[in-house]
């Protein structure tokens, strides 16, 4: 294959190179750069690019990079590489406040709490109370604003919960070969566990389990089976299953549906 971008060295340019290969002088990717120059010479040794990459651990692309910046932006540039446009960004802090800061995070957390987060620490925190105590007041610096809508109740309480599971574990109806979400949604609604829930309902229901054993289904994770002595289907020893009991019912719904 022609080469498009030649690599042909001036006698200076090779004794420069010559000198950092042998005093390993600079970086590792400033040396690697300057054996490629090298043995790319087209009047020294014209290694072709798969041997120069293989010999010095790069990619072919690498070595094809190397000789097009030293024929299009010249021989510094190929060497030391491109200097940044922008200087490297300031510190945002230096080493003392960097050493409070530490101090702060070995110290005992606020009363009411049980450790550190990185919000509790960070500066901005600090600015954001102090913001907060200025303009909404003193019970909402200390205590935070409340929301103004209540939390939404949950669609399915843990019953509910345990007999879609169990609903799931169960065998698919005829002519189906696996259990979609949508389906599941259906058969939850026709076998009354619940007056009305989304197949996302379904899906968020079936993701709260651990993925030990199951098989996965379009559109869903994969559903557990977490053997045990006492139960195949949770891990409670000589208590009372939930889960079984749920498999139970589900089972005796199907059969007289």
């Amino acid at each position: 294959m022609n080469k498009k971008y030649i690599v042909r060295l001036s006698d200076a340019e090779r004794e420069t190179l010559l000198a950092i290969i042998n005093k390993l002088k600079g970086t590792s990717q400033k040396v690697r750069r300057a054996n490629i120059l090298l043995k790319a010479d087209a009047d020294g040794p014209n290694w072709i690019d798969e041997h120069i990459a293989d010999a010095f651990l790069c990619s072919i692309q690498c070595v094809e990079n190397v000789r097009k910046k030293l024929v299009t932006e010249g021989f510094d540039i190929a060497l030391h590489g491109k200097k940044r446009d922008r200087p490297p960004r300031a510190k945002a802090l230096d080493g003392k406040q960097e050493a409070e800061i530490i101090a702060l995070r070995l110290s005992d957390p606020p009363k009411g709490r049980n450790g550190w987060t990185l919000s509790l620490c960070s500066i901005q925190c600090v600015e954001n109370v102090r913001k907060k105590l200025v303009t909404e007041g003193f019970d909402v610096a200390l205590h935070g604003k409340k929301r103004a809508r209540p939390p939404r109740a949950k669609a399915l309480d843990g019953k509910q919960e345990a007999e879609i599971i169990a609903l799931r574990l169960s065998d698919p109806p005829k002519g189906r070969n696996g259990w979609t979400l949508r389906l599941l949604a259906e058969k939850v609604v026709e076998l009354e566990i619940a007056p009305a829930v989304s197949h996302t309902t379904i899906r968020s229901t079936l993701k709260k389990t651990v993925a030990v054993h199951g098989n996965s289904f379009p559109g869903s994770c994969q559903v557990v089976k977490i053997a045990c002595r006492d139960c195949s289907l949770c891990g409670r020893f000589g208590k009372k299953c939930r889960w079984r009991e749920a498999m139970q019912k589900t089972e005796d719904r199907i059969s007289q549906k």
